[in-house]
């Protein structure tokens, strides 16, 4: 667990970070993740041809499946118009032993022995190369598709800053995150429990990093978190085959939980929806525990009850499907 104290002084640090490196990171790290099928199979479907012919077998390795990956490819700026390629020339000319140490750190020190002329210090251009070669087939023809999601995300959350102040803003940022007093906690067991007092803190809206929350420093007393953009389940609409959709999203929650992510539109609580299904509170409290640590539905506590409504995710996942009919009508709980 890592414990965030927040003050004026971190109000005033938090910023938002722009990364196209860190989308092709992201997305490679996301094309044999089981957990991202429910939203990527459309991208997969389109890209899946063309990488078959392309021997990834480097860029897996320098960003490989796991909790871990090398913050060196998760540079960002908080200029909105930067580029790959100026984040590529950054990544040729960090220092040897920076990149070294990461990817070892990456691999708990063992890494494969494609690695070793990175670790030697050679053989950054040809990484580069390949990230962009990679970028030209998987993320740019969806730039502008993914560069809208983040765009929203950030519009969004500038003005829950403004309304309702920090806590506003990164209330709803991910399930892993939560705000209780003025402590932001991060649920990630396998980094060292610690505490920070007023850190500078910079978001990352990101398309490729759903469902995960990426958590990397820069420097001492500075964290960025990557984090899925709320209309991350918008932004493959136009490609997504009817059918996909409804087998991908039965895959992930089912029929019975599709019947409470239709009473959640509105806020409930575990025993009303109970009720109104006809089932067990228990039943629907392990349902709602699977929908919550997906990032489809929230809960706020009011007075002794909890009220469980759905997500900007939920809601863009459920609208893909209703446009074509696809889940039906509301079932029973399994």
């Amino acid at each position: 667990m890592i414990e965030f104290r927040l003050s004026l002084t971190a109000l005033g640090h938090t910023r938002f970070g722009y990364s196209p490196l860190g989308e092709v990171a992201a997305s490679l790290r996301a094309l044999h993740n089981e957990h991202a099928e429910v939203l990527l199979r459309p991208w997969r479907r389109e890209v899946g041809p063309a990488l078959e012919r392309m021997d990834l077998t480097l860029l897996s390795a320098v960003a490989p499946q796991g909790f871990n990956s090398p913050d060196f490819l998760y540079a960002w700026s908080t200029d909105p118009g930067v580029t790959l390629e100026e984040q590529l020339e950054t990544l040729v000319h960090l220092p040897d032993e920076l990149v070294a140490e990461q990817l070892r750190a990456t691999w708990a020190g063992s890494p494969p022995p494609v690695l070793d002329p990175l670790l030697r210090g050679e053989g950054r251009e040809e990484l580069c190369d390949r990230l962009l070669a990679y970028w030209e087939v998987a993320v740019r023809p969806y730039w502008a598709r993914i560069r809208s999601a983040v765009d929203d995300d950030i519009a969004y959350r500038a003005n829950r800053l403004l309304a309702d102040g920090l806590f506003g803003l990164l209330g709803d940022l991910h399930p892993e995150v939560s705000v209780r007093d003025d402590v932001l906690l991060i649920d990630k067991p396998q980094h060292p429990d610690d505490s920070f007092d007023s850190p500078m803190i910079t978001l990352i809206p990101s398309v490729f990093a759903w469902p995960q929350l990426l958590v990397a420093s820069s420097a001492p007393d500075s964290f960025e978190l990557q984090y899925p953009a709320r209309a991350v389940g918008r932004v493959w609409e136009g490609m997504t085959d009817p059918a996909d959709v409804h087998e991908a999203f039965a895959a992930l929650v089912g029929r019975g939980r599709a019947a409470i992510m239709d009473k959640v539109a509105t806020p409930h609580s575990t025993t009303q929806i109970a009720r109104e299904l006809g089932v067990s509170p228990a039943a629907v409290s392990a349902h709602l525990s699977v929908l919550r640590r997906n990032g489809l539905v929230s809960a706020t506590r009011s007075g002794r009850s909890v009220l469980y409504q759905r997500t900007a995710l939920g809601t863009s996942i459920l609208a893909a499907t209703a446009a074509s009919g696809a889940h039906g009508a509301p079932g029973r709980l399994a």
